[in-house]
């Protein structure tokens, strides 16, 4: 696999990275600043440097666009680290360090850009005014060997954990929560977070959240329920789909995540 040939097919480089020519352009020189802060310090095999690092001397014939489009290979593809490594021509131990060094380098390129993850902290993100759609996903882990049933979700009918995620009006996820336990429901686990907001916002949330309890600045949107025995009105129904509209920026949130295979699939990475 030649990054120099897929570079020039703009399709196919973002179905093999999840990222334009032009937001990958946009995060080499972080990535790279990042990468030759590590390497002076660091061998390949994570031990402290007992001579000056030099170049020419690296077993490693990778560049740092190389380095990059390789490690964004692995979080969008999720292969077999034999499949990934044959793919690089080099061997399977180098591509395990390797996913090892890179993706930690990666996480630190992206934090600019990381949601929050701290509920007292929201209002650093919030905006006044402004709407934003929230709810929960729900992803398939390896099963525990020690602790099964605690992760067990009867609903995907495998063993998972779920993170609740608030999204902008622009399909950017402002905040994600820690993981629970798949089985957790939406409801309870948005309560346990306490969520603080000062800021008035509106925000929409689906059926799931009925009866929670939020901050009084939030104006919760939540579509109308259909009565036991009854229908709903005209006016309610196209109120429903008026709210759907603007909630599905939270799909699109989330589909946008789990393009990267090393969150949809169960990763092989211990």
């Amino acid at each position: 696999m030649k990054y120099t040939t897929i570079r020039n097919n703009p399709k196919q480089f973002l179905a093999l990275t999840s990222l334009t020519i032009e937001e990958f352009d946009g995060l080499v020189p972080i990535f790279s600043s990042h990468w030759s802060s590590w390497i002076r310090h660091f061998t390949l095999n994570g031990k402290p440097r007992q001579r000056r690092y030099s170049p020419k001397s690296d077993k490693l014939k990778l560049s740092d666009e190389e380095m990059l489009f390789f490690i964004l290979y692995y979080h969008k593809n999720n292969p077999l680290q034999e499949a990934i490594a044959a793919s690089f021509d080099m061997t399977q131990d180098l591509a395990n360090k390797l996913i090892h060094i890179l993706m930690p380098l990666l996480n630190k390129s992206l934090a600019k850009w990381a949601p929050e993850t701290n509920p007292q902290r929201l209002d650093n993100v919030l905006t006044e005014g402004e709407y934003y759609a929230g709810d929960c996903t729900e992803r398939r882990i390896q099963r525990d060997k020690h602790d099964q049933e605690h992760y067990y979700s009867g609903k995907k009918k495998a063993h998972s954990v779920k993170n609740f995620l608030i999204v902008s009006a622009i399909g950017m996820v402002v905040f994600l929560s820690n993981m629970v336990e798949g089985k957790r429901h939406d409801k309870k686990m948005a309560e346990e977070l306490r969520l603080s907001i000062q800021r008035k916002i509106t925000m929409g949330l689906d059926s799931g959240f009925r009866g929670l309890t939020t901050p009084e600045s939030v104006k919760v949107e939540m579509p109308i329920r259909k009565p036991r025995n009854g229908e709903l009105t005209d006016d309610q129904k196209a109120e429903n789909k008026d709210m759907s509209s603007r909630r599905v920026i939270v799909e699109n949130g989330i589909s946008g995540c789990k393009r990267l295979r090393i969150v949809k699939d169960v990763i092989r990475l211990h």
